[in-house]
């Protein structure tokens, strides 16, 4: 079931013409979708509290300096936050209340129960929200009917969902390239729990 904000969110889209389909359950292939976006944007995400200090300090301090537009740095936990809870437009402001927001989940959700949430509700382009909808526009067929290939081009959309396509197939080959080092990490996460 969606938090309410993020249905909200969906409902909203879907009246603008956007696509979204329902939320995947736990089944086949579950580790390999929730270790995907750990190996490829937060390789921390079992060790912090929701935010990693170090990148956020990088971030601040190239915006600071070096007059480089506030950028990444944020967690799957405050990406999670951000797109249930507040705007896209980056500003210092809504960065801080990332932050809080992605603390209060971290005490109110398992690292389980957030990766679903993130997975279910992360905009993947073109109006499609969550590995479901996702797996549906780009393969027709069910996320947990999808090979590992069709698993790293649908996780390839998570850090740039509007860019072209030919770039998400770029980054799902490096996903694949890596497809030992991510089947360790997808094991070493899948024993752990």
């Amino acid at each position: 079931m969606l938090p309410v904000f993020a249905a909200f969110k969906i409902e909203a889209a879907r009246q603008h013409g956007d696509t979204c389909s329902g939320s995947v359950v736990e089944k086949r292939n579950w580790c390999a979708w929730q270790s995907g976006p750990v190996f490829q944007e937060d390789r921390k995400f079992y060790s912090h509290a929701g935010f990693n200090s170090r990148e956020i300090r990088i971030a601040f301090m190239n915006w600071l300096w070096h007059d480089r537009p506030l950028r990444g740095a944020s967690t799957i936990t405050q990406q999670l936050a951000r797109s249930l809870f507040l705007s896209p437009r980056r500003s210092i402001g809504r960065k801080l209340m990332e932050l809080r927001l992605a603390q209060y989940l971290e005490r109110r959700f398992s690292k389980k129960g957030i990766l679903y949430l993130y997975l279910n509700t992360a905009y993947l382009g073109a109006g499609t929200y969550g590995i479901q909808s996702a797996s549906f526009r780009f393969w027709g067929k069910q996320a947990e009917d999808l090979n590992p290939a069709e698993i790293a081009f649908v996780l390839a959309h998570l850090p740039q969902p509007d860019q072209c396509p030919s770039a998400a197939q770029c980054r799902s080959k490096v996903l694949l390239s890596r497809a030992g080092r991510l089947q360790n990490a997808i094991m070493q996460s899948c024993e752990a729990r």
